[in-house]
């Protein structure tokens, strides 16, 4: 996992590469900005299914 290796490492970017080939770079905030998403979709799964619990 990206996040464990740059905790590790104590770093703020990493390299992604393909077949030896250097194909983009994520980082700490991108990272920080997929986490905010996804809970956001979380939440959102979370509430519709407790409407529909209540609603019937």
């Amino acid at each position: 996992d990206a996040a464990d290796i740059m905790i590790k490492k104590k770093i703020r970017k990493l390299p992604v590469v393909e077949n030896g080939k250097l194909i983009g770079i994520v980082t700490a905030s991108d990272l920080i900005t997929y986490e905010e998403k996804l809970i956001e979709g979380i939440s959102e799964l979370l509430v519709t299914s407790k409407h529909r619990r209540i609603g019937g």
